[in-house]
């Protein structure tokens, strides 16, 4: 196999999602827009493993419970790897909230554990209208928009995510509504914690991504 022979990384093939993963590199190998000799050559192999069994008595083929789950997860191979790569945030992005619910359901789908979660919930995060009151907003906000609840803590109640992935989630799960910091009052002391949360969460991660990039870069470089 190329990534083999080029870098002697030793592979493994994730049965779950019929998938070659190298963790040498932490990365998928054979994902579509890369080398096609390298993605030609983990098509033939994960073949092997989803073709289907003929019964020896009769020459209708027969497809078993397992092969007929592992075909269904291979299906949506290329959309784990889009939405894998979009997680990237710079400092110029405008974020959006998910709730920690659809995360924790998303990351399964991520990891080749279970079909795509249903769509976004994020009425959690909301105050309801007879709470404005509570949290110093008894008008709401005057955009309009849903107020979001000071009491929620980033990483624990909600992940950050740029506007970017926000569209692409919207695209293929729905759901809402749609949280941003323009539905938290920047003048209100009550969600001073809130803001400044945000802020370093959105800083983590910016790091974060910094860091995979180089390492990305690096790698590259010594292919």
């Amino acid at each position: 196999m190329l990534h083999f022979a080029t870098n002697s990384h030793h592979l493994s093939l994730k049965i779950n999602t019929l998938e070659v993963w190298c963790y040498q590199c932490v990365k998928w190998v054979g994902k579509r827009g890369k080398s096609q000799a390298e993605l030609e050559r983990v098509e033939s192999i994960i073949a092997l493993f989803s073709a289907t069994a003929a019964p020896h008595s009769t020459n209708t083929p027969r497809i078993s419970p397992t092969i007929l789950s592992l075909q269904r997860h291979k299906l949506y191979n290329d959309r784990r790897h889009l939405e894998r790569d979009m997680y990237v945030l710079t400092e110029t992005d405008k974020v959006y909230f998910l709730s920690v619910e659809f995360l924790l359901a998303w990351r399964k789908f991520l990891l080749g554990n279970d079909l795509p979660p249903e769509d976004i919930n994020n009425r959690s995060l909301v105050v309801a209208r007879e709470d404005w009151e509570y949290v110093g907003c008894p008008e709401g906000l005057p955009n309009g928009l849903p107020l979001m609840n000071p009491y929620m803590a980033p990483f624990h109640d909600f992940g950050i995510v740029s506007e970017a992935s926000w569209i692409i989630l919207c695209k293929y799960y729905g759901g809402g509504p749609a949280l941003s910091e323009e539905n938290i009052p920047r003048d209100n002391p009550v969600y001073f914690p809130l803001l400044s949360e945000i802020a370093l969460g959105k800083k983590r991660i910016i790091e974060q991504c910094k860091s995979r990039k180089y390492a990305a870069s690096i790698e590259a470089g010594g292919s």
